[in-house]
């Protein structure tokens, strides 16, 4: 072997390598976020956009009961569980406060409230039709407040039907029980996602379905999704920081730090 077929394989071993390394390298840097089910290096920001085209709520729902917002034996009672500016919120519907409204996919969605400090054992939890007629009711022990609880309207209870408005109702049961508990009034609407919709959220991991919702204005799923990320994660910093983001689009930012129940 002459000298200059001894560089020329040298050069070879060194080359391949290195050729190896680049390519790996320029795969890595050219990586799609969307096929990651971690959260990409920037920071995702996920908010409410209010659908510019859905009508007024055919029902008629009050503002809830803001002068009695508390248990009698509770309207004295400073909390030290939260910050001031949480604790001292009424009991509050995790719906856009802009309309009260929103909007679901599901034929059995979920439903959000935040429940503030009270020494009430329970909450009850009501939907009522166009009709006003009520289609479905539970109540629900409270396990420590404030916080967020959820409802779930069980695949047994009667579908919503779509592009019907449905009244639901939270009110808190005090001790003793009376005519004056505090309660809060929100707007359910069922419709259909459009097939790219429905394509993209089949396609989408859990936090990008979370954004897909928000971006559609579908604020059921949005929220009760996005609520139950936080639970199953409850140290994923970025997951806290996407829930607050998606909870002050919606105008809620003063219930946005309080713990998620159930």
């Amino acid at each position: 072997m002459t000298r200059a077929q001894l560089y020329q394989g040298l050069a070879l071993i060194f080359t391949i390598p290195l050729a190896v390394s680049l390519s790996v390298f320029i795969d890595v840097q050219g990586a799609n976020p969307q096929q990651t089910t971690a959260f990409p290096g920037k920071k995702r920001r996920v908010t409410f956009d209010p659908p510019p085209d859905q009508a007024a709520p055919k029902v008629t729902i009050g503002g809830g009961r803001r002068d009695n917002d508390k248990c009698p034996q509770d309207r004295k009672t400073a909390s030290q569980t939260l910050d001031r500016k949480t604790t001292e919120q009424p009991l509050t519907l995790l719906v856009p406060t802009s309309s009260k409204l929103g909007l679901t996919v599901s034929p059995h969605p979920t439903f959000l409230a935040y429940v503030p400090q009270s020494s009430a054992s329970s909450v009850v939890f009501t939907l009522e039709n166009q009709q006003g007629e009520g289609i479905y009711k539970t109540k629900q022990g409270l396990k420590g407040t404030p916080g967020i609880v959820s409802f779930k309207l069980p695949t047994t209870a009667r579908p919503l039907a779509i592009n019907q408005d449905y009244k639901w109702v939270v009110s808190m049961v005090c001790q003793p029980a009376g005519p004056r508990d505090p309660f809060a009034e929100g707007v359910v609407r069922r419709v259909q996602p459009n097939p790219a919709l429905a394509s993209q959220l089949n396609k989408a991991q859990p936090i990008d379905r979370v954004a897909l919702y928000a971006k559609a204005g579908i604020w059921q799923e949005a929220a009760a999704d996005l609520a139950s990320l936080r639970q199953s994660q409850p140290q994923n910093a970025e997951l806290t920081t996407v829930w607050k983001d998606l909870l002050q689009s919606a105008g809620l930012d003063a219930v946005s730090s309080a713990p998620i129940k159930n």
